[in-house]
């Protein structure tokens, strides 16, 4: 399977780095990184048209500015570190 995007800046390269298989054992990805709006928005994209749920985690993030941080956090699902652990921790 080939990533759906492949222009750099996503880290997902082909050999894909999650099998099919990993679709139904993974439930969510979470997202944390550097330049947001690149790396971390274009992995996102990748696996989102792969059929991953993807979310930002939106505190563990960061772009050039607020302005551009708050863009993507509007345009992606995003969580804050304190909630996946309050998740976690109510398995």
């Amino acid at each position: 399977m080939k990533a759906a995007r492949q222009n750099g800046l996503t880290i997902i390269q082909s050999p894909f780095i999650l099998d099919k298989k990993d679709k139904e054992k993974y439930k969510k990805i979470y997202f944390i990184g550097f330049t947001t709006d690149h790396c971390v928005a274009q992995t996102m994209e990748t696996l989102l048209s792969d059929g991953y749920e993807c979310m930002l985690v939106s505190d563990c993030t960061a772009a050039q500015n607020n302005k551009i941080q708050q863009k993507i956090e509007n345009k992606y699902k995003s969580i804050k570190s304190k909630q996946i652990i309050k998740e976690l921790s109510l398995q």
